[in-house]
Formats: structure tokens, C-alpha cells, sequence
């Protein structure tokens, strides 16, 4: 195995990447959300982790942070979880890098991140270390509806450690891996959507790629939409905005693999967003770069619309081949890597 040397990533990493939370005064306007997001490609397995927190009304206008844990995985095991903690059992530590959800537990370590995973009634259990290879990348206060939207990611990491799924067990020795973290206030069922991709290929070092894009609830006005490449775990390309053009072919037709929670199946129709096909090419003086997308699964994760009653937002989590080719800066860009993308309607 190549040496890597995650020091400049890691110095990044320790002063950029902590728990935002809401402000007192921020809490009393637009409802606040945040979680942590990782993603982790092995050679028979695709999985998924979410800590989410996100502030909720109570009875008589009192408001209270509500956290959740989600799993979700494919591949060789299949399996997905969704967890509600209660209020009074999960903890944020005051130096703002630790959260525990009931028995799971997250924190932001000066080396990396450290997560555990304890859902028995569910079967899944995981203990994992995430090392960065690269450094994070912060975009702060992009508009999503009325409200705003911050976030940083790490386009590689390395995940070591086990999961247990679907009573099967999974060693992982510095898989490739990917994290986002997301903080904000804002309305789900408010006027955007999102489509966000994370690239990983088999071997860490290799090209890995961001997509995302941000729009009105129907797709008809872009706000924002970005390109991002990475090889020998440095930025090589940076496409956004007028750069970058996405086209949407078919749509995919098979049935979600889970739904989180489970009675979202029951309260969302079974079409998707989940395009069969998706391109993204970003263009600039001297370097193109273009990926192919194709689905071959997706899960759903349902959300209450805090707009309307009757509605129920949804993010399709769908997985499947990513080819990427182009020039970067004279040189020749060919690979095959996977792809985790998420398709929210607002």
C-alpha cells in the first residue's frame, strides 16, 4: 500500500469541521438543519451514514433539537436503518466536535473522524475511522428556498474498521470514502431542489469527482451548480456556474430498494426523480471534463414538508457507475469509479 500523508488535510480539517448549531436569535425565524454525511465505496459494498440534527415545534411553540441516525446499504448486503433518538438521551460535547444518538456516537478527532453505530433492533453495527487524504472545501450561505445553506466536504478519506449488515459482517482497511457536512436554516417543501453526486474511485489517489446543483422546486432556474476533480488527492479542476451544463436522459424505472422510515412507501408515489441517465460536463479555457451516470438502484428518504401538510418531501440516494472523461490542463482524464447521487425536491 502507498504511504499517504494526511498531515495538511488533517490541519485543515482540526480548525474548519465542528458542529454549527443554531443561534437563539436564528432559531426564532427559519427552522435550522444540520447533519453529517459519509459515504463509503468498498469493492462489494456501497453504504451510507447520516447524523442529522434539526430543530422542531412542540406544543405550545416551544422548540427542541430533534437528532436521527440513517444507514443505508448496498450492494453485497442490503439493509437500512432509520433512527430517532430521544431528546433526552444524545449530547453534543461542549467543544462542539461530538455527538452521541442514544448508543451511536460521531466525533470530529484532530486525526479524523470517529463514528459507532449501535442499532440492534435493526441488526447494524459499525465502528469506523475516516482519515482524510485531502482537504475539506467550504461554501457558506448559498440561498435554498427563503432560507440559506452552508457546507463543507471532503472529497477522499479512508474508512477503516467494520459493519455488521443483514447478519453479515464487513472488514474495511482504508476503503475509499467521502464526507459532507451541512448546516442551515430553512424550510423543506420551500421552493428548490438539489442534486448532489459524490465520485469515488476503487483506489484512493485516483480521480474523484463533487457534482452539485441547486434550483427551484421544478428545475426551471439554476442558482448554483458546480464541477469539482480530484487526483493524487488535489484539486485539479474547478468548473462552476456558466461552465457546467447537466442533461437529464430517461428516467429510472425500477422500485426504491427502502424507504426511510418504512411508511413513506405508503406516502409517496412510486415514480422518481432518479433521471436513468445523467451527464455533467464542465468546460473552461484548456480543460473539459464530462461523467456519465447511470442508476442501478436508489433508496428514499421521506421528510415532512413544513410548507404544507399534504406533501411529503423526498431524497432519492441512487447509486450506480460513473465514466469520466475530458483534459485537464493537457492531460488525459479516462476512469471508471462509483457514484452515490442525491436527487431532493424541496
Amino acid at each position: 500500500m502507498t504511504p499517504v500523508a494526511p498531515v495538511p488535510a488533517m490541519a485543515h480539517l482540526a480548525t474548519s469541521d465542528f458542529f454549527r448549531l443554531p443561534s437563539q436569535m436564528a432559531t426564532r425565524s427559519l427552522p435550522y438543519k444540520e447533519w453529517q454525511h459519509f459515504v463509503v465505496t468498498a469493492e462489494s459494498l456501497r453504504f451510507l451514514i447520516n447524523f442529522s440534527l434539526s430543530v422542531e415545534e412542540q406544543p405550545g411553540g416551544v422548540r427542541r433539537l430533534s437528532p436521527r441516525v440513517l444507514v443505508m446499504c448496498h450492494g453485497a448486503s442490503s439493509a437500512s436503518a432509520h433512527h430517532r433518538g430521544e431528546a433526552t438521551n444524545f449530547a453534543i460535547s461542549n467543544d462542539l466536535r461530538s455527538l452521541r444518538v442514544d448508543d451511536s456516537t460521531m466525533s470530529i478527532r484532530d486525526d479524523g473522524y470517529a463514528v459507532t453505530i449501535d442499532l440492534p433492533t435493526h441488526d447494524i453495527h459499525a465502528d469506523l475511522v475516516f482519515r482524510p487524504t485531502s482537504r475539506p472545501f467550504v461554501v457558506n450561505n448559498q440561498p435554498v428556498g427563503a432560507g440559506r445553506l452552508s457546507w463543507l466536504f471532503v472529497p477522499e478519506l479512508l474508512a477503516s474498521g467494520s459493519l455488521r449488515v443483514d447478519g453479515r459482517s464487513h472488514e474495511f482497511d482504508e476503503a475509499v470514502a467521502y464526507h459532507d457536512h451541512n448546516w442551515g436554516h430553512f424550510r423543506w417543501g420551500d421552493d428548490f431542489s438539489w442534486m448532489w453526486g459524490s465520485v469515488l474511485p476503487e483506489r484512493s489517489g485516483d480521480l474523484s469527482v463533487v457534482a452539485m446543483r441547486m434550483t427551484d422546486r421544478a428545475g426551471h432556474r439554476c442558482f448554483a451548480q458546480a464541477l469539482y476533480a480530484w487526483k493524487d488527492r488535489e484539486p485539479i479542476a474547478i468548473f462552476r456556474d456558466g461552465q457546467v451544463s447537466m442533461r437529464r436522459s430517461g428516467s429510472f424505472t425500477h422500485p426504491a430498494t427502502s424507504y426511510l422510515p418504512p411508511i413513506v412507501s405508503m406516502l409517496t408515489p412510486a415514480s422518481t426523480d432518479v433521471p436513468g441517465v445523467l451527464e455533467v460536463r464542465g468546460s473552461s479555457p484548456g480543460s473539459e471534463l464530462s461523467l456519465r451516470f447511470e442508476a442501478e438502484q436508489f433508496s428514499r428518504i421521506g421528510l415532512p414538508d413544513e410548507q404544507s401538510v399534504d406533501r411529503v418531501v423526498t431524497l432519492d440516494e441512487a447509486t450506480g457507475p460513473v465514466h469520466v472523461h475530458g483534459t485537464i490542463a493537457g492531460h488525459a482524464i479516462d476512469a471508471n469509479a462509483a457514484g452515490l447521487f442525491e436527487f431532493c425536491h424541496g
